[in-house]
């Protein structure tokens, strides 16, 4: 067939059989599919993939069948019309062909029915085959909408068919629409996905599916997409239980793992607590350490005795013959070993380090070190090493870093343990010792039986052949006291004299620390023994300690070749040292105790007689006997002028046939006033002079080689004390106190005798400041009386002439009247300052005598406004009363309490601003009446407060104005009338001065009608 009918017709043929493939070739996968399907396990799920194809291949034949059946039908009707001639455009020379073109287009209507046939029984494969599926099979369009949706979709997703298809999909949660999007966009590029995700069912909840989704393309146009989901819940399950299994599993063999390294760490425990020797207890709890951290060789390092070398001191997995490490504590890789806080791994031994050669040549390549502390002080390492090449873990650093402490504390535990066996037998020891100490403590004044006591004990504790102690620290001087142990009593008469505190004993008292030597002879500091001195090995030195110094040594040594002595040994003797420093101590304060009683009996006596005196003469004396006998055989005491002479002297003494004679000699000085020279040297530097021995030239210079004096030359021959009598910083004489006996003063007595020049120094300063008192007084008594007789008159005179001035001068002459009224004044001022004086003297005496009568408190205060409100006024102030309408009388004397008045309201006018206010206010109180003054001044400061009724006191800018007399002479009438003057003030507010007055016998203080 030609003409434009052919090639239409030819297309549809050929898009027929293309279908018509298509659909075969996907009922042949779909059919393999559904047989594996079919074949399948739950635990052994089908792909989807060759479903999804062949469901695929199945609608691309469909669609396209059914494209190509519509346009053979539009071929065929054309046809047929054609046929029967209905063409417009067909002649009779045309319907030939055409007759012709109509049965070929009956045989091609034929084949379609045939084809459409097929595509039904194709469609109807397909629909079955999808229907059929376990999986959900579901396409949608360009719009999103569903086009397929089947049962398995139905049952996986609660939607049925009728409900989805030509809607839009309704399975995407909210939260995976970006996950869809995606998915959207890589069909738009032709790509296949397959994912697993979360697809949302129709009662809200979600369930796990595996999504195979490919894009739908008709002629190379994409119009739509078609996905498979499968559930994949008890996969999930499946795979979750297999994890748990597995999890489980792994922690089931790290749980064993762990359990064997506790059992090799309690092991390591038991260890300690077997009491076996440290180096039995280092075997055994090395083979647990290398098992517990699964490696070839283990060894401890531990430090010297020297604490700057580390040694090993056991090994396991190390040939036995192979050399013992021995390496400084800071150098190479002990020094970084040493210097962490924890384990160190080392997949390589340092090459560079020659210490750890016997590792090397025994194989050793990998090393697991850890630090070996005990509350933070290191005793040594740990080392776990592999013979081939390995990568320590971080749980092998964590075990090593548990088992390094375990094996620390076995460390520790198993040296405090033996040391406590140790110690307890020595405590025993040490106990008897303590009771045979504790009794000789009773008698502080037997320090030798106590010192050699000491040493016996001290030797018996530790085993020790040879014991001796002895006090003093003068490398010049012997030891005193000296005591032995140990040395036959012969051996120590041949010795001779005891040792001095040097070479190794004087080391010991030089430094103050304990000093131990396994040999004595080879110490840098051993000086050789004396003849007879039995040899010496070991040596143990301790010093006796006395108040932070060092008083003197404790030694014990062994004979040569025997052990030496421990730390804990070293430690015990110390103890020994410290009964032996107590019990010097209790000797040195016992005899202080009775000088200290003794001295302060004195002190007290000489305190009791000073104060029973204030007569210089009868003083002196009660100084002199004071100190005799108790102090010294003798004592005088002189008193010195300026002019370095006697001006007052006396003396004492202990033995009655000598006092006269005594005092015979002091006398001399009286009438000579002259002073000896070490008496004047005393006077002049304020400095005391001690001998222990008075030089012969000194004695023949005080009593003379011949003459009556002689027989008080064995009383001046011994020691002296001459200390100045000061007081108040100037020195006034001299106190001499004399012994027979030679060096009898110490340095106790010095301070005594000082004590008392300076008691009796304020005595005599006491008395004649009483003396220079009476005088004041009655010079101050003679001064008031010319006062108040010889100066009152004339004042007086002066006044009434004044008046008489005033009254017959001219009216014209202004200048004149002024001049007297100036002169009359200050007059008048006079006459107060010297009532003021009067006043003041009475009152510090005592004698300021009040007329009281009953007088009506309201006028008092009226007139003291009457009279004092001009000088307000002319100061611009207003002085006001507040008063109320009912007050009891009071009892007092009306002009001293107006000239109170009268003083408190001046000093509030002239302290108060201009145009400030003054207020009296008066009230009642219990059994009295209160006057208060109250200004707007500047206050009063804190200081001032506590000193403004001082006499002569004055405040600030008005200081040099007055007596300043005025608040102590009101406080003292106050005081006088049986009331109180009270003052309170603020700074900036100004001040409120109130007094008191009592009231009236039978005044009612309550206001009646």
């Amino acid at each position: 067939m030609r003409g434009p009918g052919r090639r239409p017709a030819a297309m549809a043929v050929a898009g027929g059989w293309w279908g018509l493939a298509c659909a075969l070739v996907g009922m042949v996968v779909g059919g393999a599919a559904g047989s594996r399907a079919a074949l399948s396990t739950p635990l052994l799920r089908p792909e989807p993939l060759p479903i999804a194809v062949a469901v695929a291949l199945l609608a691309i034949g469909a669609l396209l069948l059914l494209w190509r059946l519509r346009r053979l039908r539009a071929l065929a009707e054309n046809a047929e019309r054609i046929a029967d001639g209905e063409s417009p455009h067909a002649d009779e020379g045309s319907r030939g062909a055409l007759g012709r073109l109509g049965r070929a287009l009956n045989a091609i209507v034929a084949r379609r029915r045939r084809i459409e046939g097929d595509l039904r029984r194709v469609t109807v494969a397909h629909d079955a085959l999808v229907d059929a599926a376990r999986v959900g099979i579901v396409s949608i369009d360009l719009e999103g909408n569903v086009l397929t949706w089947n049962p398995a979709a139905e049952r996986l997703f609660g939607w049925l068919r009728q409900d989805v298809v030509g809607h839009p999909l309704p399975i995407v949660p909210p939260e995976r629409q970006g996950e869809f999007a995606d998915l959207q966009r890589s069909w738009d590029r032709g790509e296949a996905r397959v994912l697993e995700t979360l697809r949302r069912r129709k009662d809200g909840s979600l369930v796990d599916v595996r999504v195979s989704a490919a894009p739908l393309y008709v002629d190379g146009a994409f119009f739509g997409g078609m996905a498979v989901f499968e559930d994949i819940t008890e996969r999930r399950r499946a795979e979750e239980e297999r994890g748990r299994r597995v999890a489980a599993e792994a922690a089931r063999v790290e749980a064993e793992k762990s359990a064997r390294r506790m059992r090799r760490i309690q092991a390591i425990t038991e260890a300690a607590i077997a009491g076996l020797p440290p180096e039995e207890v280092l075997g055994r709890v090395l083979l647990e350490v290398r098992d517990a951290v699964g490696g070839d060789v283990a060894l401890a390092m531990l430090m010297d005795e020297d604490g700057r070398t580390l040694v090993t001191r056991a090994s396991t997995g190390l040939p036995d013959e192979g050399a013992p490490i021995c390496t400084p504590i800071d150098a190479g890789l002990a020094g970084c070993v040493t210097s962490s806080e924890g384990p160190t791994a080392l997949d390589e031994l340092p090459a560079n380090d020659a210490a750890w050669e016997p590792l090397r040549a025994a194989g050793v390549r990998a090393l697991l070190c850890a630090p070996l502390r005990v509350r933070g002080d290191l005793r040594g390492i740990l080392l776990v090493g592999a013979l081939g090449p390995r990568r320590f873990a971080a749980d092998d650093l964590a075990v090593l870093r548990i088992v390094a402490e375990r094996v620390a504390l076995v460390l520790e535990h198993t040296r405090l343990s033996h040391s406590e066996r140790r110690m307890k037998a020595m405590l025993e020891v040490m106990a008897e010792a303590g009771v045979t100490l504790a009794a000789l403590q009773a008698s502080p004044l037997d320090l030798g039986q106590t010192l050699q006591t000491i040493a016996e004990q001290a030797r018996n504790v530790v085993g020790a052949d040879y014991a001796a102690l002895g006090l003093g620290t003068d490398p010049t001087r012997s030891f005193d006291p000296w005591v032995q142990s140990g040395v036959a009593p012969e051996v120590r008469a041949a010795i001779g004299r005891p040792p001095r505190p040097i070479g190794l004993l004087g080391l010991v008292v030089r430094t103050g620390r304990p000093e131990r030597t396994p040999d004595t002879i080879h110490h840098p500091a051993y000086l050789g023994l004396p003849p007879h001195h039995p040899p010496m090995g070991p040596f143990l030195g301790i010093p006796i300690p006395d108040h932070g110094i060092t008083a003197g040594h404790l030694y014990l040594a062994r004979k040569p070749g025997a052990a030496p002595f421990s730390e804990d040994e070293q430690r015990v003797i110390e103890l020994f040292a410290a009964y032996a420093g107590a019990a010097y101590e209790n000797r040195r304060l016992y005899r202080a105790l009775l000088r200290e009683r003794s001295r302060l009996g004195l002190l007290a006596d000489a305190s009791a007689s000073l104060a029973g005196s204030l007569d210089p003469d009868e003083t002196l004396a009660r100084v002199a006997h004071a100190a005799v006998p108790a102090l010294s055989d003798a004592c005088v005491v002189g008193i010195v002028d300026e002019h370095s002479h006697v001006a007052l002297v006396t003396a004492a003494c202990s033995d009655p046939a000598l006092e006269p004679l005594l005092a015979s000699l002091v006398d001399g000085y009286r009438r000579t006033r002259t002073l000896p020279r070490y008496a004047g040297e005393v006077f002049r530097t304020g400095r005391t002079i001690h001998l222990r021995e008075t030089p012969d030239e000194i004695i023949d210079e005080l009593l003379g080689r011949e003459g009556p004096f002689a027989a008080l030359r064995p009383l001046y021959r011994g020691a002296r004390i001459l200390v100045p009598l000061a007081a108040r910083g100037r020195t006034i004489g001299v106190a001499a106190f004399l012994s027979r006996q030679v060096g009898r003063f110490d340095s106790d007595d010095v301070a005594l005798a000082e004590d008392i020049g300076r008691r009796a120094a304020l005595s005599m300063e006491n008395a004649n400041l009483y003396r220079e008192a009476r005088r004041a007084v009655r010079a101050r008594e003679e001064i008031l009386a010319v006062v108040s007789h010889d100066l009152k008159n004339p004042l007086t005179t002066v006044l009434m002439m004044c008046d008489v001035l005033h009254r017959y001068l001219p009216p014209d002459r202004p200048d004149l009247r002024d001049k007297v009224e100036k002169v009359r004044h200050a007059a008048t001022r006079m006459k107060h300052l010297i009532g003021d004086l009067l006043d003041a003297a009475k009152i510090e005496a005592g004698g300021l005598s009040v007329e009281r009568r009953a007088e009506d408190a309201t006028a008092l205060v009226e007139e003291t406004v009457e009279q004092l409100g001009p000088l307000a006024a002319a100061r611009d102030q207003r002085l006001e009363a507040r008063l109320p309408s009912w007050l009891p009388p009071v009892l007092c004397d009306r002009e001293r309490v107006l000239q109170v008045l009268s003083n408190l309201v001046g000093n509030a006018i002239k302290f108060s601003p201009e145009g400030g206010a003054i207020l009296l206010v008066v009230e009642a109180a219990p059994g009295a009446v209160r006057i208060a003054v109250i200004d707007q001044g500047p206050g009063i400061p804190g200081p001032a407060l506590k000193r403004i009724f001082d006499r002569y006191y004055q405040l600030g800018r008005e200081a040099g104005k007055g007596a300043g007399l005025g608040l102590f002479i009101a406080k003292g009438i106050v005081e006088a009338h049986g009331g109180r003057l009270e003052v309170e003030s603020e700074v900036g507010r100004g001040s409120r001065f109130w007094f008191t007055l009592p009231a009236a016998e039978g005044a009612d203080a309550r206001p009646t009608s």
